[in-house]
């Protein structure tokens, strides 16, 4: 009886871990949120890591070489924006004035782009 009972705790707890991982995975591959305010534009976005050299060669087409951070890339300008990218996310802040219009619909064409690799 308690070999029985063993196996039947041991098979749900496996089916159950399981379960588990699947929907984990799935959820990060693919998150991307954006808030885009009167006062800043912010992008974050998980993705599955093999993305990651496509979405870089992105973000290095439009804003040169990054700067490396031990394990991060980031490209940064005056405090108006910072683009970081790890294996498998990436997040833009962008901070909105007067005088930074066209670097905003380059920074938000930018986050379309990231979106659109992802979704792929």
């Amino acid at each position: 009886m308690k070999k029985t009972l063993l196996l039947l705790f041991l098979v749900c707890s496996f089916f159950t871990f399981g379960q588990t991982t699947v929907n984990t995975n799935s959820q990060i591959n693919k998150t991307v949120t954006i808030s885009d305010t009167n006062d800043s534009y912010l992008y974050k976005a998980n993705f599955k890591s093999n993305k990651t050299s496509t979405i870089r060669k992105a973000i290095v087409e439009q804003f040169g070489e990054a700067k490396s951070n031990d394990t991060d890339l980031v490209w940064t300008w005056n405090g108006s924006y910072e683009i970081n990218l790890h294996d498998g996310n990436v997040t833009i802040s962008f901070g909105k004035s007067n005088d930074n219009k066209e670097l905003y619909e380059k920074i938000k064409t930018l986050g379309s782009e990231i979106s659109s690799i992802i979704k792929k």
